[in-house]
């Protein structure tokens, strides 16, 4: 009894539960602001892409040549369909619709919901909060209220792989390395990037090896192959869904998005950028220039500042790797949702002082706002 009152009046329990709340209230505030009058209600949190998750939700994974409904001629070679969307979300909506009978609007909303609370209660462990000082206050407010944090409300997996890259994150940060690659082999079923998170795995392996680490061995097979199975895992159900391992490939080379220089990219968003007026939709590349910096400054912070600290490097590596891949990628990839997967890696900015965290906060919670606005205008993907 006494073990279960300490863990329930824990700041650990309690800060995030607060956070919780605080941050639908937000998401509340912003739905009205964007003059969306349901609140938290599904209709203020369908936009885009929640309607392919509903569509894979209700009739599975789909790929067909696209064709003059999708706006094609006739015999494209392009592909359409819903296959370049992970499938973990959409699954885990209808097996509850399947138990309860709730609509899958609903249940997508309620389950971002759980996972935006269990990624709270995650961070706590991660930062290692165990007061009620201010600290950790503005730390909690940082992951809650980090780049990419409206989409956490919608019917979107974000909140659902935070909340496994944030357990591969602890378990990692605790050599708890089984743990980390089960974590791992889940985000890459739960969202299209999500198996981003190799590269960064197999960069971490080069840094063991060369320090000739004792954990070399458990790492790579504990946590990079249960990872890799994730991979593997996936095109095998691709493979069985549509008859194409490469099925979210397909889809997705219709975008155009692969490995391009990132200085191109920065250059043709430049462009962009000066060649329109400027008004509230400027804030979108405001953000990703912002946010280059940012990465750019903890990275090397974390890698050169720390370079004894192998977990230290991880997360410059995870920090660099996940925000310039996806930016590499093209200019139609949606680096505002993307930058939500870093949420593990703001952990690291502990060590600097209260005035930059409070600073960092503020320019945290100013993007919140325009972005969320923007989001129910149905101005972002």
């Amino acid at each position: 009894m006494k073990k279960a009152i300490s863990i329930i009046t824990h700041p650990a329990f309690i800060i995030p539960i607060i956070f919780f709340g605080v941050s639908r209230y937000f998401a509340h505030w912003i739905a009205l602001q964007g003059n969306c009058w349901a609140g938290l209600e599904p209709l203020c949190w369908y936009r885009w892409d929640s309607g392919l998750y509903l569509k894979i939700a209700e009739h599975g994974h789909e790929l067909f040549h696209c064709g003059p409904e999708q706006g094609y001629v006739a015999g494209a070679s392009e592909w359409c369909g819903t296959a370049g969307w992970a499938p973990l979300y959409p699954f885990l909506i209808r097996f509850i619709h399947w138990i309860t009978g709730s609509d899958l609007q609903h249940i997508g909303v309620n389950i971002s919901a759980l996972f935006l609370l269990g990624y709270l209660f995650v961070s706590a462990q991660i930062m290692e909060l165990k007061n009620w000082k201010i600290h950790g206050w503005i730390m909690m407010a940082l992951v809650a209220f980090c780049p990419g944090n409206i989409y956490f409300h919608a019917i979107y997996p974000i909140s659902m792989v935070l909340f496994f890259l944030g357990i591969f994150y602890w378990m990692l940060q605790k050599n708890k390395y089984l743990f980390a690659g089960i974590a791992a082999f889940f985000a890459i079923l739960t969202y299209s990037i999500g198996f981003f998170i190799l590269p960064v795995l197999v960069l971490y392996f080069l840094l063991l090896l060369y320090k000739k680490s004792p954990d070399i061995i458990p790492f790579l097979t504990r946590t990079i192959i249960p990872a890799g199975l994730g991979l593997v895992a996936l095109f095998a159900y691709d493979q069985y869904a549509t008859g194409h391992w490469n099925a979210m490939f397909l889809i997705q080379g219709k975008y155009g998005h692969s490995l391009h220089s990132p200085l191109k990219i920065f250059g043709e968003r430049l462009q962009i950028f000066l060649h329109k007026p400027l008004g509230i939709e400027s804030w979108i590349e405001i953000q990703n220039f912002f946010m280059i910096l940012y990465v750019f400054g903890m990275a090397i912070f974390l890698i050169y500042k720390n370079w004894k600290t192998p977990f230290q490097v991880f997360s410059g590596i995870y920090l660099f790797v996940l925000w310039f891949l996806p930016y590499s990628a093209s200019l139609d990839v949606a680096l505002y949702r993307n930058s939500a997967i870093l949420a593990p890696a703001h952990s690291r900015v502990k060590a600097f002082p209260l005035g930059f965290l409070i600073v960092l906060l503020g320019i945290f919670l100013w993007f919140s706002y325009v972005m969320g606005v923007l989001f129910m205008w149905d101005k972002l993907k």
